[in-house]
């Protein structure tokens, strides 16, 4: 299968990249100032027809986002990337032939909750990130509907792992460790479901070239352990797996205004098919994911 990925630059998309090929995948890598791949701008959605219909892939994986990190901070920038170029992307597929189009989402998505959500749960996303990822899985899930291509969309909950960009948690606790300097933080009592981003890859990658029987075409699905750590927990057991458990100061840090208190799932649906699919998340504790990252 010839797999088209954007975003293949990024955190998880250079990981993705090299699961697919090893899982036998032909990859077509693209990103926006791409100089090893294929450029492929979300921004600028009159040129991505031209690229799909080029490479002629079967498959296509959206992992391009902006506004992850705090440095992306331009709200309209997020809206043509992750709403309009996510939504022009799924067209030129469409027009191409393409038969998967997988677009990975956020559990920002959801917002702030006092339960585990699920995939039928209120959109109320806090940020403007958040609102327009969630912007995005909408228009591409209304679209797809009246489309002859169906569109699955996995929603990741928080990835972790060695090389992180800051200020991402891992990242910072990574530096201080390196640095042997404290880090200050929140209280840190927020709930979270933490996941290896190496098993991400590996599990996106079994989606996206799964039998036919077992490819969930047009379904959304909440991609994580089902397991809620507080964010102290994942922290002090991230830092231990480093060495670093004395340098954690918690409580010396506010709460940030358009971060969810808590933001967890049962993930029931995707457990279910990781099972089929063999992929499994993992249950054991942070601290032992954190060594094999």
């Amino acid at each position: 299968m010839k797999v088209l990925l954007t975003g293949s630059s990024g955190f998880l998309g250079t990981r993705l990249v090299t699961e697919l090929r090893r899982a036998g995948a032909t990859v077509v890598p693209t990103s926006r100032g791409s100089t090893d791949g294929v450029q492929c701008d979300l921004e600028h959605p009159e040129s991505l027809r031209d690229v799909v219909q080029r490479q002629a892939p079967d498959a296509v994986v959206n992992a391009a986002a902006y506004g992850a990190i705090s440095s992306q901070a331009d709200a309209v920038r997020m809206a043509r990337v992750n709403a309009v170029g996510c939504l022009a992307l799924f067209e030129a597929a469409e027009a191409a032939g393409v038969t998967r189009f997988v677009h990975l989402g956020t559990a920002f998505e959801y917002g702030p909750c006092t339960q585990a959500v699920d995939e039928s749960s209120a959109l109320q996303p806090l940020g403007s990130y958040a609102a327009s990822k969630a912007a995005g899985s909408l228009m591409l899930r209304e679209r797809a509907r009246r489309a002859s291509l169906p569109a699955t969309i996995l929603r990741l909950f928080n990835l972790y792992g060695r090389g992180n960009r800051l200020p991402r948690l891992d990242a910072q606790i990574e530096r201080a460790a390196t640095a042997r300097e404290p880090l200050s933080l929140t209280a840190g009592a927020q709930r979270r479901d933490f996941l290896d981003v190496g098993y991400v890859a590996v599990a996106i990658a079994r989606v996206v070239l799964a039998p036919a029987e077992l490819f969930p075409a047009g379904a959304t699905l909440d991609l994580a352990r089902g397991v809620p750590w507080t964010v102290r927990e994942f922290a002090e057991a991230y830092a231990a797996a480093l060495g670093a458990a004395d340098l954690l100061c918690f409580g010396q840090m506010a709460e940030r205004a358009d971060a969810p208190s808590d933001l967890f799932t049962h993930a029931a649906r995707w457990r279910a098919l990781a099972e089929r699919l063999g992929v499994a998340p993992p249950l054991e504790a942070a601290a032992a994911l954190a060594q094999e990252s």
